[in-house]
Order: C-alpha cells, then structure tokens, then sequence
C-alpha cells in the first residue's frame, strides 16, 4: 500500500486554494475568497493527484469560500486519463467531503471540471488538422498578452453567428458546448448552414481570467474588469476587442453561454417568440435527451451588455445560457451546446419567415 507521503495534492490553477496534508490519505482544500462579485459561487478547485502506487481510497475535504446554495454543492469530478466520473460528496453548512478511490498515476480532480488553456490549443489545433474548413484567428490580445482566439468555419460573405463563452472565466461549461457545436459543424448535417452563415466561436473568450482562475478578466472593480456589465464601458484590452470585434460583425444570431450552480439549466432571450421557439425545439425534439427541463427568462432591456447592444442595433437573435454541472458530465454539456446552437438557429429562421409572412414549419 502507499504511504500517506505517497500521494501527492497539488492545485492546478495557482493561486486559488490552500491544500492540507490532514492525515493519512486525507486532505483539507480551502478556496481563496475572492468576493461575490469575483467568485460567482463558482470558485475554481482543481487538484492533481499524483499516486505513484495502486489505487487508493483518499478523502478531500473541500472549504467553500462561501457558503450559499450549499445543497447544490455535492458532486465532485474525477478524470483519469480521457475518462471523466461524478463522486458524490457529503455537504455541511461550510464544506464537503468527498471520498473516493484515487487511481494509479496522476489523475485530476475538483468540484467541477476545469477547462484550462491548454485545453482549448489543444482542441482548435486538433480540429484544425482534420479539417480544412475551420481557420484560427486572433481578435486582439489581452492585458496580460494572450491572444483572443476565434475559429471561423462558413462562407465569409454570408451573416454572421457567434458562439462564445467564458466572458466570466470561471464558469468552465460553455467552453465545452462551443466545442460541441464546433464539432457539430463538421457534420453532414451541418453542411447547409456553412452557406447560410459564417461561424465565429470563441472557445475562451476570457484567457487571462481563465489562466488566473477567476471569473474577471482581472481582479478589480467590476464596472471595468467584469465582460458582461462593462461590456460597452471597460477600456479593458479583453472587453474592447470584443466590442469591436461584434460591432464589426454585427451578427445575425448570438449566443453567449455561462454557467451556475443550480440543477435546471436556464436560457434567457430577449425576444418573446424567440424563447418559445427556442423551448419547444430543446423541451419536445426527439433527437434530444439531453434535458428535459430548463428556466427562461424574457429580459428586458440590458443597457450597457453587449448582448442587449447587438439585439438593439443590429437586431440580433440573442440566447445566452447558464449550464450547471451538477452530475452532468462533459459530453452532456458539449451536447447542450449542440442543442442550444439548433434551437436558435430554429427560432432565427422562425422569425425571419414570419416577417416575410411565411408559414413556419419545423
């Protein structure tokens, strides 16, 4: 058997938790706070776990940097290899517990799965190579001097649909439904769409905040670092680039996902009908399953997002979403993002029918 010097935890993302040796296998991971408007209940923990010997149960006791909606806080997330589980942990008012078998060699693990930098190159270089069709291209640079990657797949003179995720890097779901839909596009199904529109998918929208873990783009007041409510005021090099880069486009459609920690998924629009549409397509297609329920929300003027400025200048069909974990592993989420990229592309074409006084048929 290993001994308790054997197994190593170690964080993955500097800066965000403290890790205690507690006793034998047993560990105390303590989030950095951050404040409500930093942390967004979505505290960034993940671990690595590096046993050098056979698979051994361990326990890791998390500390929550703040404690409400604790009864959504019992999953954790454990990847091996390519392969990803759920571990059901035990909540208190201020933690959980996790305990579970630690495998062989270095695994990783946290309370929801991470999607690191590394992870979006890695994806747009892969599905570079085994495809022509999709470019790379940078929209500006941040303040720490990352480059802001789109990939781009479709007819350049046709409108545009933009898909992006991680304006609040901490919620690492979204990364993983762009990468759905970027997958879908490759598709035989997709084809048609690629002479409609031009795709535009931002995998990370956010890097700095996404190398530092936090949901900013750096820690600071949120009127300038936070991308969704300084989205038209910020001088932030993130915020700007994306400012511009949308009033260039001027897109027909926009999607922009985040994620909670509630169980239900959430789609919020700003257009009524929209929204119907959009529900009847996710709730009642036969070729879903990913869900069967989901919160909407009919917004009101947004004055100041970036989101309620494309629907009001350029009469942009806007979805933007809230994709909990909580159980659902990476593949369901990328498949929601699939779901969600079919049901606006639905309802956009419902609308645009119904002001040509078309019959709509799905």
């Amino acid at each position: 058997m290993s001994t308790p010097d054997d197994i190593n935890l170690r964080s993955e993302v500097p800066d965000t938790v403290t890790v205690e040796h507690r006793g034998e296998h047993e560990w105390r991971v303590t989030q950095r706070f951050l404040g409500d408007e930093h942390d967004n209940n979505h505290n960034v923990t993940w671990l690595r776990i590096r046993n050098p010997g056979p698979e051994t149960p361990i326990r890791v006791e998390v500390i929550w940097a703040e404690f409400r909606y604790m009864a959504d806080r019992g999953f954790g997330y454990l990847k091996h290899g390519d392969a990803w589980a759920t571990v059901r942990g035990e909540t208190t008012p201020t933690s959980t517990v996790y305990e579970f078998t630690a495998p062989a060699g270095d695994s990783l693990f946290g309370t929801f799965p991470w999607y690191g930098i590394e992870d979006e190159s890695r994806f747009i270089e892969t599905i570079c190579a085994r495809s022509t069709l999709y470019s790379v291209r940078s929209i500006g640079r941040t303040g720490e001097g990352r480059p802001i990657n789109c990939l781009c797949i479709g007819d350049e003179s046709k409108p545009s649909f933009v898909v992006l995720a991680r304006m609040h890097a901490a919620e690492s779901a979204g990364s993983w439904a762009v990468e759905g839909a970027a997958e879908y596009l490759l598709g035989d199904e997709a084809r048609p769409l690629l002479e409609q529109y031009r795709f535009h998918l931002f995998i990370s929208v956010n890097p700095d905040g996404v190398a530092n873990g936090i949901k900013l783009t750096r820690m600071g007041p949120v009127e300038e670092y936070d991308m969704v409510r300084g989205g038209m005021t910020s001088a932030d090099p993130t915020i700007v680039a994306l400012r511009e880069e949308l009033f260039s486009l001027q897109p027909a459609c926009l999607i922009s996902h985040h994620s909670y920690l509630w169980s239900v998924p959430f789609l919020g629009v700003f257009e009524r009908q929209v929204g119907l549409d959009m529900l009847d397509y996710l709730v009642n297609d036969d070729d879903l399953g990913n869900t069967g329920a989901w919160l909407v929300r009919f917004t009101g003027a947004e004055r100041g997002f970036l989101r309620w400025e494309c629907y009001s200048r350029f009469d942009t069909t806007v979805a933007f979403t809230e994709l909990p974990w909580h159980h659902r592993l990476p593949d369901t989420i990328s498949g929601q993002g699939v779901d969600i990229l079919k049901a606006t592309l639905a309802a956009h074409q419902h609308k645009l029918r119904a002001r040509r006084g078309e019959m709509y048929v799905r």
